[in-house]
């Protein structure tokens, strides 16, 4: 499957950046870059149903992420970084049937994606990954469509309406909300 093949390109990436890493610990966008490798490793096993070894990926990410976020404490946009990566371990989490972990985890991502979020200069990427995992949580009590909304409506502005992702997750967001009319709006206008 295209999963598959996508999972070994991405192991032999990650491989690659991990010996760039390793040859230079100290450079910061090598240990970044490995983060990141990680990170889409992680996720494409997850895809994979290797849940062990995704949660594996992401806490070697993680604990990465989070040493470059020590060094460079005013760094939101890798904050935002460190709560992608617990939202999707919390996610994992709750699959496995790890409740308090996965609150635990959740709860201090979203934390994280809030901040990022709400950063003076806060990109549509900051803004959509917050109302996506406002819109998408596995756990009932961190879904919040009226504040997804709020995050989602400014992704779409951000990018002045012109992206599909942003109109789509507008369009989801505004569904979430009650709001039926204006998603089947925000729809029409992602396809056009």
């Amino acid at each position: 499957s295209s999963d598959l093949a996508a999972l070994q390109q991405y192991q032999r990436a990650s491989e690659m950046q991990r010996r760039l890493m390793q040859a230079d610990p100290k450079n910061e966008m090598n240990r970044n870059s490995y983060a990141l490798s990680l990170q889409t490793l992680a996720s494409l096993l997850h895809a994979t149903g290797d849940r062990s070894a995704a949660l594996a990926h992401y806490r070697e990410a993680l604990a990465i992420v989070q040493a470059l976020s020590a060094a460079d404490p005013g760094n939101l946009r890798r904050k935002g970084l460190c709560g992608e990566m617990m939202t999707a371990m919390a996610a994992i989490d709750a699959e496995n049937g790890n409740r308090d972990e996965a609150e635990r985890l959740f709860r201090a991502g979203m934390r994280l994606l809030k901040l990022a979020a709400d950063r003076k200069g806060a990109n549509t990427e900051d803004e959509s990954n917050y109302a996506e995992q406002l819109l998408t949580s596995p756990l009932p009590q961190f879904a919040d469509p009226a504040r997804a909304l709020i995050y989602a409506r400014k992704a779409a502005d951000a990018s002045h309406h012109a992206l599909w992702v942003y109109l789509d997750l507008l369009a989801r967001a505004l569904q979430a909300a009650g709001d039926s009319a204006g998603a089947a709006q925000q729809e029409r206008n992602a396809i056009d």
